[in-house]
């Protein structure tokens, strides 16, 4: 009788044990993703600040990233409070949209002129992307109305495409003056797709800018795509 007494005993005491130890396991993930979740959030945050001299942040957009930077501080107060080279970048952070929050903008514009180099290019469509991105969360989040939101993010996809339509527009510029005419046939003809179905006055435009820029290319390239796109 004690030989089975001590087995069972010996048993409960070693499930005992590995519950104990996966439920400490689970708890330091949880606490590790939790901080993980919290940088990645002031990484976003931190981004979306340096971009916005070149594009201004929906006032909607800023009271929800306001607030993940809230439940950020609040998470990591709880689950790492010896971490103070953190806080602070939290307040900087939370200081910069305080800032943002005061400069008066009610819509998402262009800050700065239109790029002039591929470089340039490329950051205002990641600064683009990350907005929409922002947008989406703070839809989640019943910040943003449905209808909101629909109306933002056609805002600045429209601007994306004025990003990628001018970027097409200098590259075939340049290649039409170094006479390299098939390079310039292949970026109007991506600006031309990009376009395709848009009736937005900007993109009209755009599209009238481009063929502007096909008629200066000879009329015969050699296989006829020249006449077919400018039909």
């Amino acid at each position: 009788m004690s030989f089975w007494f001590a087995i069972t005993a010996m048993s409960t005491i070693v499930l005992a044990t590995w519950a104990w130890r996966r439920r400490r396991l689970h708890t330091a993930t949880l606490r590790l993703n939790g901080i993980r979740a919290c940088r990645e959030g002031v990484d976003f945050a931190e981004q979306i600040v340096r971009f916005s001299n070149l594009l201004s942040l929906h006032p909607l957009l800023l009271t929800h990233l306001d607030q993940q930077m809230v439940q950020a501080q609040l998470t990591m107060a709880t689950l790492d409070p010896a971490d103070t080279a953190f806080a602070q970048r939290l307040r900087v952070v939370r200081n910069a949209l305080a800032q943002l929050q005061s400069s008066g903008h009610e819509e998402t514009t262009l800050l700065c002129a239109l790029p002039r180099t591929d470089k340039q290019h490329l950051v205002i469509l990641t600064a683009i992307r990350k907005h929409r991105q922002l947008g989406r969360a703070a839809r989640r989040s019943g910040l943003l109305q449905e209808d909101e939101h629909a109306q933002l993010d056609a805002q600045l996809h429209t601007l994306q495409v004025e990003m990628n339509i001018s970027s097409v527009e200098q590259r075939a510029t340049v290649a039409i003056a170094q006479g390299q005419y098939r390079v310039a046939h292949q970026l109007l003809v991506k600006g031309s797709q990009l376009l395709a179905r848009r009736t937005d006055p900007a993109s009209l435009d755009s599209y009238q800018r481009l063929i502007a820029l096909y008629r200066q290319m000879p009329v015969d390239l050699g296989d006829g795509r020249k006449e077919n796109m400018a039909a």
